[in-house]
């Protein structure tokens, strides 16, 4: 009876933290217009891209480095769809019915592969995609890329605007998180990830479930980069680089793979350190990904978010200190 109270108050109090944070952001805008509110879209734009990935390799334990495809798709759809003269709203609606097709025809064959050579599959996907973006010059303006219309308002309400926009799509992108950690989709998946095997033994559809979090995740990313396109008024086939979803892993890893509020917390830190480095060390700003990762996965392999549910203690990191041998 103690325990359910003590969880029933600290349930409360996360729920009383979320909601400022959540008022804070929404209020932002009403003191800042420039800098910082491009600053923070970014941002949110990495959380999402880093929320994605956390359905498909946090919760199913499939690690894609080919879902910039679904980037580039995304951006592409829309632009396309815009410059056709469809609205907006439609232009978004239309990616996410086109990027579950894609999802569907690539994740059938994708999904029957696992470990490495599902991650080799994935690049191939991103290739593939790619391809046919620089060949299908007529549409797509190939190595051109292609040009979308215009907000024509003053750029302060344009990036008010898209702050908006991508702040509330990371919520939504968040509460599914939470709503499919909390039903049976999310304990299958939790199941795959633990043991594929033992998962189909005891009854579970895995191709069902993994094809669940390959399209969540798919839809995640083409939406995001969908609203990105259309504030950056310009795309071309740069956008299906990798770097920008390696960057994403790392906020992942490091906030906690496999919860809901990692993803959020991780894409905070590391694009705000990065931010720092772009403009004081310009030189080691790669270098410094690929330190947070190694310190990650030795001392912190449950991410930042682990330590907040163990109650942190120096004590922790000692003992994945021992437990790796360092």
């Amino acid at each position: 009876m103690i325990l359910e109270r003590r969880n029933t108050i600290e349930k409360k109090r996360i729920i009383i933290f979320l909601t400022l944070i959540v008022a804070g952001f929404l209020l932002i805008p009403l003191f800042e217009r420039g800098y910082i509110l491009r600053f923070l879209t970014f941002m949110f734009t990495s959380a999402i891209i880093s929320q994605g990935l956390n359905i498909i390799g946090g919760y199913s334990g499939y690690i894609p480095f080919g879902h910039m495809g679904f980037f580039g798709a995304g951006a592409y759809i829309v632009a396309m769809s815009m410059v056709n003269h469809v609205s907006f709203p439609i232009a978004l609606l239309f990616n996410i019915v086109i990027t579950i097709i894609i999802a569907l025809i690539f994740g059938y064959p994708l999904l029957r592969l696992r470990g490495a050579y599902f991650a080799m599959g994935t690049i191939a996907f991103n290739g593939i995609l790619k391809e046919v973006t620089v060949n299908f010059t007529k549409w797509t303006g190939g190595g051109y890329g292609i040009s979308l219309p215009q907000i024509p308002w003053n750029i302060e309400s344009v990036n008010t605007f898209f702050y908006y926009i991508m702040l509330g799509w990371l919520a939504v992108c968040t509460i599914v998180v939470y709503l499919l950690a909390k039903n049976p989709v999310g304990y299958a998946l939790r199941a795959i990830k633990d043991d594929e095997n033992a998962a189909a033994t005891s009854g579970i559809n895995t191709s069902k479930y993994k094809m669940i979090a390959w399209i969540t995740s798919a839809v995640f990313i083409s939406v995001s980069v969908g609203i990105y396109a259309y504030w950056m008024t310009f795309i071309d086939t740069s956008i299906y680089d990798i770097t920008p979803l390696i960057k994403s892993w790392v906020m992942l890893l490091v906030g906690g793979a496999g919860t809901v509020m990692g993803p959020l917390l991780g894409a905070f830190l590391i694009e705000s350190l990065s931010e720092l480095l772009w403009g004081n060390i310009i030189i080691f700003h790669n270098g410094f990904l690929g330190i947070i990762i190694i310190i990650t996965i030795l001392f912190l392999p449950g991410g930042i978010i682990d330590l907040f549910k163990k109650q942190f203690k120096w004590s922790l990191i000692r003992e994945e200190i021992r437990k790796n041998k360092i």
